[in-house]
């Protein structure tokens, strides 16, 4: 969404849009996004639609027995490597995406563009951007990273690609005329192999375009108080053990309260949770419905009592996208880290949108006692939120682009 959302903000800016993008099969988790006023250039490598229907990253899991009877020792292992390493879509080399590379240069090879905007991940984005500024398709150039590339926080790569990684990483670097990433911390990250680096920090957001056409029925009716996950764990991450042993005290001290709870994580890569959760006999308590559509993904946000938030203890400097849906959501966000300070932990803290939860079992446990016997209240500050409405953060974007680009043909 951040690629879509630079995009409509060039357009209602008044500059015509082209879209370069390869083709993947449509699956019901998808968004619906309006695409009228871009042109669109799709393309369909060989085996890439077979390659994302069999292995892409929906590939969701329903529960552990269907998983295990289903599902290939190839496809297994496939899925460790994306998860551990990051390649097969995840960004990392070897990608399947690099069949798109060589159509994508044929496919705009001869035309002008007054300014190319690539975005991490894929890589293969990147490498498609610096073979059509040399061959003069565009004279100005903005890489944009969602996160840092050979030096990324979870997926550590694969020798020997991650030393090709490396020399298209300085490359795309060396060549583009400006770097936006999307904080601080990983601005400082690539700095620190390139000093001299030209960084302009595009902070990820909601789309509040998308929240305000939500349908407005509430998605819950049992009276369950719902603390809500949605997205990937990281098997790096160990907070949501944590919060699963508060779960079992609440259930061996306090039955009643954790009978008035409900937890749901939506989303595929959960870091084998819910085969925990099936050896902790807490089934009754945490249900994993998969990979949902969007919409509904963001209606869960919207109609909890808590929305929980696992940040990873190695991660440093990077904010996830999912915490800017949550910002928006209206709902508590519990924070559940053992760190006590990060740039996400200030984003909740200066927009008033949730707390920093301890990750101590009994004391984690207490809490849910008291969301079970009283929904926690919130009062966010609206100005705080609205900074991080993915609109405006892409509106200040192409204003900058369009100053920075004005100024060096003047030079």
């Amino acid at each position: 969404m951040r690629p879509y959302s630079f995009a409509r903000a060039l357009v209602d800016a008044g500059h015509e849009v082209t879209v370069l993008t390869a083709v993947k099969p449509l699956s019901k988790h998808d968004l619906s996004c309006p695409l009228a006023d871009f042109e669109m250039i799709d393309i369909v490598p060989p085996l890439l639609p077979w390659l994302f229907q069999s292995f892409g990253v929906n590939q969701s899991r329903r529960d552990p027995q269907s998983h295990a009877s289903q599902t290939s020792w190839l496809r297994n292992w496939l899925r460790r490597q994306r998860i551990e390493r990051g390649v097969f879509f995840l960004g990392r080399m070897p990608d399947v995406l690099d069949l798109w590379i060589q159509p994508a240069v044929r496919a705009v090879s001869g035309r002008s563009f007054d300014v190319l905007l690539s975005t991490y991940a894929p890589y293969a984005s990147h490498v498609i951007a610096s073979r059509l500024v040399e061959r003069g398709v565009a004279q100005h150039w903005v890489a944009d990273f969602r996160d840092p590339w050979t030096r990324h926080h979870q997926f550590r790569g694969l020798f020997p690609f991650s030393m090709v990684e490396r020399f298209l990483e300085q490359r795309t670097l060396r060549q583009a005329n400006l770097v936006t990433t999307v904080s601080q911390g990983v601005a400082d990250i690539l700095k620190q192999d390139y000093p001299s680096l030209r960084v302009q920090i595009v902070p990820n957001g909601y789309d509040d375009s998308l929240l305000t056409s939500l349908d407005p029925t509430p998605l819950y009716e049992d009276g369950c108080e719902r603390l809500v996950h949605t997205g990937t764990l990281y098997p790096g991450n160990r907070n949501h053990h944590v919060f699963l042993d508060a779960l079992e005290y609440l259930r061996d001290h306090d039955a009643s309260a954790l009978a008035s709870l409900a937890v749901v994580f939506a989303g595929a890569d959960l870091a084998g949770l819910e085969f925990e959760v099936a050896e902790r006999k807490l089934q009754d308590t945490v249900s994993f419905p998969g990979v949902v559509r969007r919409e509904e993904a963001l209606r869960m946000q919207r109609d909890a009592c808590v929305q929980l938030f696992f940040e990873t203890e190695a991660i440093e400097g990077v904010t996830t996208g999912k915490l800017y849906e949550y910002l928006a959501s209206g709902r508590p966000i519990w924070r559940i880290s053992q760190r006590a300070d990060s740039d996400s932990a200030r984003i909740i803290h200066d927009s008033a949108t949730g707390i920093n939860v301890p990750t101590e079992p009994v004391s984690l446990a207490r809490m849910l006692a008291q969301v079970a016997r009283q929904r926690p209240t919130l009062k966010p500050d609206p100005a705080q939120v609205a900074r991080h409405a993915r609109s405006s953060i892409a509106a200040e974007l192409v204003q900058s682009l369009e100053q920075e680009f004005s100024n060096q043909r003047t030079c």
